[in-house]
């Protein structure tokens, strides 16, 4: 991590300022807004060249008592541990938790004691950065009788105050970039509920001052000096767009406007959930979901499995998404994540316990998968390549599928909820029959995994009349162009010709990446009329 200076607001952006909302915002919870220039200045941040290790950090948990600082109210008790009385059928308290963590009863989101537990384990892991999921919300953090977000203020203050208590010890600490929990722009503010619509309309300038404000009031909460900047602008982790009204490509750029104009001149590094259109411009993009389906983008996301059980209320074992096969999912993950170019790996998740995501010790796992962690971890940040993942397609000029051929190719059909397909077998020949829009493949990643190889797919299919259509591939790329940033890039399309013969296509894909990163882990799908037949798909390095 190098000593990165004041970011000065570059002129461009300046046309944006007048559009930016007028409208006042509530003053900002922390001490740290705004910021000199001087205090910018002497910033430190991640630059080209460093691999980093981040993690999602959840913090809303209490055991103690229901009292935060003046504020009492029932639900903090036990706040994220225990469902409250009656909930799911049940006549007591019920278990919120799928795993469960060694020291319980110290749970507690306002102690900087369990912060600084939490953070010891971290770097002792490695883990160079926390990406606590703020609720924040724009003038509620106690004003007024107004307390809906008052918790999550508290906790970013102690958890800020565990950083400066290691770092006056000189021990080792994670760097602290916000993760921005969207549900909150269903929450009411100074600025929601009064447009009619329970989904925050992010084109608006009410909309988009409430925005601006969380992100304000996280970095208010935090000392500059703990934040995580990348060529040195904080980072900033967006979840979904669902939840938003809607939004247009003004929203980030008005964003930076008002966060340089309160900080000194530093814009956010924004890092995007897949689901943010292109249009939004993200200066990255990853994808939540990394402890069910590895994702390797801009960032990679990882994680150890899924077991939500906890948080319908049910025994353990009873929603499992994803199992974790011991540790072999969570190991098969960062065994890619090391073979990428990505400089950022983060870990679904540290502590969401009711979803059984975490890497943090547990009564169920020990501590695990933290020693994992801290074995990956360091040999993300190692300089040297890593070879190529083993396998039997390592050498192998091309993969195929056929339906026909038992054996594997290096390729397998991938079932999709928008992918369904059947099997057709006449005589000694099998082929596929489509029952939806799109036929998803994967490619053994012995074969390629994020590639940067030339690649051709030649599709085989009984060519039916033209007004059944086309024929396209859509594969995963590094063209953030392309739909979804690039996962859905489309090839040309390939006009049925009504020829009632077998017909063998080509499709040129430039820039693939195929990384698993399209739906259930696949790396292209055909886009195909319903009911074409197809005998077989190969794909083979041009180079």
């Amino acid at each position: 991590m190098k000593i990165e200076g004041c970011i000065l607001v570059p002129l461009f952006l300046a046309c944006f300022a007048s559009l930016a909302s007028t409208q006042q915002l509530p003053p900002a919870p922390g001490p740290y807004c705004p910021l000199s220039a001087t205090e910018v200045n002497r910033l430190a941040s991640f630059q080209s060249g460093d691999r980093v290790v981040g993690t999602y950090y959840f913090y809303w948990y209490k055991w103690k008592d229901a009292c935060i600082e003046s504020v009492c109210n029932p639900t903090y008790t036990r706040s994220h541990i225990e469902f409250a009385t009656g909930t799911h059928g049940a006549a007591a308290p019920t278990d919120a938790l799928t795993d469960h963590p060694p020291d319980l009863e110290e749970m507690d989101f306002a102690d900087s004691s369990w912060h600084r537990a939490q953070l010891e384990r971290i770097a002792s892991a490695s883990i160079d950065m926390v990406l606590p999921v703020f609720w924040g919300v724009p003038g509620r953090y106690g004003e007024d009788g107004h307390y809906v977000a008052k918790w999550s203020a508290v906790g970013l203050e102690a958890l800020a105050r565990a950083l400066e208590t290691l770092e006056s010890e000189g021990k080792r600490f994670p760097r602290v970039g916000m993760f921005y929990d969207t549900s909150t722009l269903g929450f009411e503010s100074p600025f929601h509920f009064t447009q009619g619509r329970r989904d925050l309309d992010l084109t608006t300038a009410a909309g988009k001052s409430h925005f601006y404000g969380t992100i304000r009031d996280f970095f208010s909460l935090v000392p500059p000096r703990f934040w995580a900047l990348w060529k040195g602008r904080p980072l900033v982790w967006l979840y979904s767009s669902e939840f938003a009204g809607g939004y247009d490509h003004t929203l980030l750029v008005e964003t930076k406007v008002r966060f340089a104009s309160d900080f000194a001149g530093l814009q956010p590094w924004f890092v995007a959930n897949l689901d943010w259109s292109n249009e939004v411009s993200p200066d990255w993009v990853y994808r939540w979901g990394g402890a069910i389906f590895p994702s390797y983008l801009s960032v990679n996301v990882v994680g150890p499995g899924f077991d939500n059980s906890g948080a319908l209320g049910k025994p353990r074992g009873s929603n499992v998404l994803r199992d974790r096969a011991e540790t072999r999912f969570y190991r098969d993950s960062w065994e890619r994540a090391l073979r990428t170019i990505s400089p950022v790996t983060v870990i679904e998740t540290w502590n969401e316990l009711h979803e059984g995501t975490e890497i943090c010790p547990t009564v169920e796992y020990g501590d695990e998968f933290l020693r994992i962690t801290g074995d990956y971890a360091a040999a993300f940040k190692q300089a040297a390549p890593h070879p190529p993942l083993p396998g039997p397609y390592q050498q192998n000029a091309g993969v195929k599928w056929s339906g026909s051929d038992p054996l594997p190719g290096g390729m397998e059909l991938v079932d999709a909820e928008d992918g369904k397909y059947r099997l057709v077998t006449s005589g000694t020949e099998t082929v596929l029959e489509t029952r939806s829009p799109y036929l998803y493949f994967a490619v053994d990643d012995s074969f390629c995994f994020q590639t940067q190889e030339p690649m051709d797919l030649t599709v085989e299919y009984f060519d039916l009349p033209e007004r059944a259509g086309t024929v396209k591939v859509e594969y995963d790329s590094w063209d953030r162009s392309g739909t979804l940033h690039g996962v859905y890039r489309a090839s040309e399309s390939e006009p049925l010709s009504g020829s009632f013969k077998w017909k063998r296509q080509p499709f040129a894909l430039p820039m693939a990446r195929l990384a698993n990163n399209q739906n259930q882990g696949a790396d292209f799908r055909l886009v195909v009329p319903m009911g074409l037949r197809i005998r077989s798909v190969e794909l083979t390095k041009t180079n």
